[in-house]
């Protein structure tokens, strides 16, 4: 049973674009290792998200898109709610992606892009004193995610591996 609302207009968030509405709608992404945030307002059926990513830019002013980025993202998305009288406590946020999808090793002890990304978002969420009532990061699938900004609820469908696992160390079989 779907509790998102399959008759409303759907809109399609790409890698590094963000959505604040009042319509309501249900907002579709695809996420790997990138990070998508929601946050709802229930008594005005405001809505948000981000589909961030990367944790940080690698030099600041480089003229990149500033929502392929994990903290001008929720920092923009604050700032819209704070703009319509709406503190944190009254906002419920949802938390999703991170996984580790990609084929390429991180060096001996680094995190992945994947866990760079939800440290970089909880840090971030809690510093403008969010707090998350509900998230699915981690793991090593891809996710895709339903979002019905007339309710808040948040549908997230996980995704089949079509790449083998990856190997964490070691060497390959063979060598």
């Amino acid at each position: 049973m779907r509790r998102y609302s399959t008759h409303l207009p759907t809109r399609e968030l790409r890698p590094g674009e963000l959505l604040v509405v009042e319509q309501p709608s249900v907002a579709v992404t695809v996420l790997g290792s990138c990070v998508a945030v929601t946050l709802f307002h229930r008594r005005t059926r405001l809505g948000a998200l981000c589909h961030a990513m990367l944790p940080e830019a690698a030099a600041r002013g480089t003229g990149d898109d500033p929502f392929r980025y994990v903290e001008p993202s929720l920092r923009y998305m604050a700032a819209e709610f704070r703009r319509r009288g709406i503190g944190a406590r009254e906002t419920e946020v949802k938390m999703f992606g991170g996984g580790d999808v990609l084929l390429s090793r991180p060096r001996d002890g680094d995190p992945t892009v994947g866990a760079r990304n939800v440290s970089a978002a909880l840090q971030c969420l809690d510093e403008q004193e969010y707090t998350i009532m509900a998230r699915d990061v981690g793991g090593t699938r891809g996710r895709k995610i339903y979002f019905d900004t007339s309710s808040g609820f948040v549908f997230v469908k996980r995704l089949s591996r079509v790449a083998p696992e990856p190997r964490w160390g070691g060497r390959p079989e063979g060598a």
